[in-house]
């Protein structure tokens, strides 16, 4: 299902994806995706009281390539929010319904040679987002300090 924003849609943040916006085409095929890590291009871990941020900076060489992409994409961050009920720390919704986090890769085209030029342009930016979906509960003594140590020995041991 795709939405493209057109009818006087929002494409910004937040939205609500509901069946009425989306259509469904059969002639769509799965896209291919490609995402290429360079270990060492994340710079910086920010953790905020329900999420976290990992960024990088001009020399990141990570790239996503797509079937459906015209484009390379730069890794620009990567990010993440939750809440404090599990059902309610995404960004979007789907149909109305929220989800316990949200993760989104934000992906530069690399065509227009630095991030701040890619911004108002219509294929300038994509960003793939994951709802994430508590299935267990998490003990009373996690500390946001635990999701950097685990983001850090996951991406260096990449």
């Amino acid at each position: 299902l795709i939405s493209d924003g057109s009818k006087k849609r929002k494409k910004q943040s937040p939205i609500n994806i509901t069946n009425d916006i989306t259509e469904q085409d059969d002639n769509l095929k799965a896209s291919k995706l490609k995402f290429s890590y360079t270990i060492g291009d994340l710079k910086t871990i920010e953790v905020t009281g329900y999420g976290f941020s990992c960024k990088t900076d001009k020399e990141c060489t990570s790239e996503l390539t797509a079937s459906h992409l015209p484009d390379v994409y730069k890794l620009w961050e990567f990010h993440a929010h939750w809440g404090t009920e599990k059902n309610c720390g995404s960004e979007h919704l789907i149909n109305g319904k929220g989800f316990s986090a949200e993760l989104h890769f934000v992906f530069w085209n690399k065509k227009y040679g630095e991030f701040n030029e890619c911004l108002n342009k219509c294929d300038g930016l994509t960003v793939m987002a994951i709802f994430m979906k508590v299935r267990l509960y998490f003990s009373v003594f996690f500390v946001p300090l635990d999701i950097s140590a685990f983001i850090l020995l996951f991406w260096n041991s990449i």
